[in-house]
C-alpha cells in the first residue's frame, strides 16, 4: 500500500511541475476574460513575433498569444486538446453579458449564426475554437487551439520549418444588431 500511494505522489509532483506555469497578465480583460483561464495544458514558451497577426482588414491583432510545443506533431492528446477548448470556451460563457456564446460568422459576416451551447470536440490533435461573444457594448471574437505554424522571419526567435504550438488570439468582431 505505501508503494502505491508514493508512486501517485511522484506522478502528482511530476504533473505538477509538468504543468506550464505562464502567465499572461491581464492582457485579455478588455474582453472580460480571465487570462488564467486561457493557459493551455504543455508548452515550452511564449513565442513573440516580429510581425503582428492582421485581421481580415490587415489591422495587426495585438492580443494574441502563441505557445511553442515542439516540432513532433502528435505531442499533446485529443484529451488535452478537448479539455483546453472546453475550458476556454467556458471563460467566454462567463465573460458573456448574457452567458451565451455563438459560432463566429463566415470570413466578413456580420450576422450572427446560432449560439453554441457546448464547445466543438476534435477527434484528432489539432483544431480551433471560433466562436463570438458580447462583453458590455462590444462583440468579441476568440480563436484558440492547437494547430501547425511555420517558422521564419515572422519570429523574434529562430524556430524550426514547421512546428505545433498552442493559439489563443482576441479580437473585437462587429456584428449587427
Amino acid at each position: 500500500m505505501r508503494k502505491v500511494l508514493l508512486a501517485l505522489l511522484v506522478l502528482s509532483c511530476t504533473a505538477l511541475m509538468a504543468a506550464p506555469k505562464f502567465d499572461f497578465g491581464d492582457r485579455f480583460a478588455f474582453a472580460g476574460l480571465e487570462s488564467a483561464k486561457l493557459v493551455p495544458p504543455s508548452g515550452v514558451e511564449i513565442l513573440e513575433r516580429k510581425v503582428p497577426v492582421r485581421d481580415m482588414n490587415q489591422r495587426p491583432i495585438k492580443d494574441a498569444v502563441y505557445i511553442y510545443q515542439n516540432d513532433v506533431k502528435d505531442a499533446i492528446t485529443v484529451d488535452q486538446l478537448n479539455a483546453f477548448v472546453a475550458q476556454v470556451f467556458a471563460a467566454c460563457k462567463a465573460a458573456s453579458n448574457d452567458g451565451k456564446v455563438y459560432k463566429e460568422p463566415s470570413y466578413g459576416d456580420t450576422k450572427l449564426v446560432g449560439e453554441m451551447i457546448e464547445p466543438k470536440v476534435f477527434a484528432k490533435p489539432s483544431g480551433t475554437l471560433r466562436c463570438v461573444y458580447k462583453y458590455g457594448d462590444k462583440w468579441f471574437s476568440v480563436h484558440a487551439g492547437y494547430s501547425t505554424d511555420y517558422g521564419g522571419s515572422v519570429w523574434v526567435k529562430d524556430l524550426p520549418e514547421k512546428f505545433y504550438c498552442w493559439v489563443i488570439y482576441v479580437k473585437e468582431y462587429f456584428i449587427d444588431e
